[in-house]
């Protein structure tokens, strides 16, 4: 019975993931039942380990508590035995349902899917041997970490196919030996016993700037797909509200499980440990994997960073304070999208003291971006309702302070220039204005 627990409890955490892939899946979402049956195929690599193991790594490779040897045996025995044996099962998929995979996305996605059938019949077994009070840590950390490494391999696949068209040999190469690199430093904190203490740490800290990796890679997968349409967003609010739901979920589900079989004591003092230990790490990763910047065939560059840091609120105005926050855009651009390449009312907000006098019909006509990638938006706003004469200005969504009125109604400071070609050269605010959708109110 308790293993039947333990199955329903992997299978939900990585259920938890697919229906992530498919929020951020926006401009051409994939059936359910592919990633159903990437991660069915994922199951099998386990076996993988388990067939190579006692004949190429035993017997000439152990852990011997030296660090040299620990950390060797880490990324080769471990690190890329593991990822090798996640690649398979995808390529098979592949092989098979090429059809399906039309945009980066999908090269990410469906790697990561087989790789939490990896993580999942491994967590089966952890929970089995060590008990369901390590549910929520396993959940959190060692499935995450399975699908980030398994990303930079299909990152490599996507840099071939979607960016570079050459050197596939040494891209897929990289991305491998970047993925083995990266499980076996993550596996060494926690398994080398010369850290002691300070190993869990480090594993910790290393998970934090892989979280930043990994969101970066989804960040270009999505953005150069394509079926790429500034219209269509991905709604991070949703998004990191599906993450701490599902695993608000894992946590009352070890904590009924812990009750039954254990007591009560042992499940509410297992919990609290767990808040405290992997709380604050849940609520930034499902933070920073909810902000993406979708710019059309941008690249950002991959770094290693904390997903968190003193970040300036306001990109354009170099004065204000930095706060400290989680990194990524965490401006809800669903509204102001709304209008992209449409008709709207420009309202202005001090209607005594306007540039515009009343509100004008205008139409937003392109979508830039600054250095820093904030986001602005030129639009045509015209003389009078008959719409022979209009002149150009640029919109640029407020994100400091109050960014919506109270019906949700995005507010934008209205800039005028000089050259529209290169807005920003010669750019003067003139006043904060409401968009409206251009219907009778």
């Amino acid at each position: 019975m308790i293993t039947l627990a333990f199955i329903l409890v992997s299978l939900i955490i990585a259920l938890s993931w697919v229906d992530y892939y498919r929020l951020i899946d926006i401009y051409d979402r994939d059936d359910f039942k592919n990633f159903a049956i990437a991660f069915s195929m994922g199951l099998s690599s386990p076996l993988v380990v388990l067939l190579i193991q006692p004949i190429l790594i035993e017997p000439y490779f152990s852990l011997k508590n030296e660090w040299l040897n620990d950390l060797l045996y880490c990324v080769f025995a471990i690190g890329m035995l593991e990822e090798i044996a996640k690649l398979l099962p995808f390529l098979v998929f592949v092989y098979f349902f090429r059809k399906h995979i039309t945009e980066p996305i999908d090269l990410v996605a469906y790697f990561c899917t087989a790789a939490l059938g990896f993580a999942a019949l491994e967590n089966v077994l952890y929970f089995s041997n060590h008990g369901g009070s390590i549910i929520f840590g396993r959940a959190v950390l060692s499935t995450l970490t399975h699908m980030i490494c398994s990303s930079m391999v299909a990152y490599g696949l996507v840099l071939y196919y979607y960016r570079y068209k050459k050197n596939r040999v040494l891209l897929f190469t990289g991305g491998l030996l970047a993925a083995s690199l990266a499980h076996g430093l993550y596996d060494y904190g926690l398994i080398f016993s010369g850290l002691r203490f300070g190993g869990s740490i480090l594993s910790l800290f290393f998970f934090l700037l892989l979280i930043s990796l990994f969101s970066t890679i989804l960040n270009n997968a999505v953005n150069n797909s394509s079926f790429f349409n500034y219209k269509i967003i991905i709604h991070s609010a949703d998004v990191q509200g599906h993450i701490l739901g599902y695993y608000l979920f894992v946590g009352l589900i070890q904590f009924s499980l812990l009750f039954y079989y254990e007591s009560f004591t042992i499940a509410f003092y297992q919990s609290i440990r767990d808040v405290f230990s992997f709380g604050f790490v849940i609520f930034v990763a499902g933070t920073r994997l909810s902000r993406f910047t979708l710019i059309k065939g941008k690249w950002f560059p991959l770094r290693l960073e904390l997903p968190f840091g003193y970040v300036n609120p306001d990109p354009l105005n170099k004065s204000s304070r930095k706060s400290f926050s989680i990194r990524g855009d965490s401006y809800n651009e669903r509204q102001i999208n709304e209008f992209y390449q449409e008709y709207l009312y420009l309202h202005p907000m001090n209607s005594k003291r306007s540039h515009l006098g009343s509100k004008r019909i205008a139409f937003m006509e392109d979508k830039m971006y600054t250095e820093n990638n904030t986001s602005l938006y030129t639009v045509k706003v015209f003389e009078s309702d008959s719409m022979n004469a209009f002149r150009w200005y640029v919109l640029i969504p407020k994100r400091a302070g109050t960014s919506h009125t109270k019906s949700n109604k995005p507010i934008a400071g209205l800039f005028a220039t000089k050259d529209i070609h290169n807005p920003l050269a010669q750019m003067v605010f003139k006043e904060w204005v409401i968009l409206h959708p251009l219907v009778k109110e």
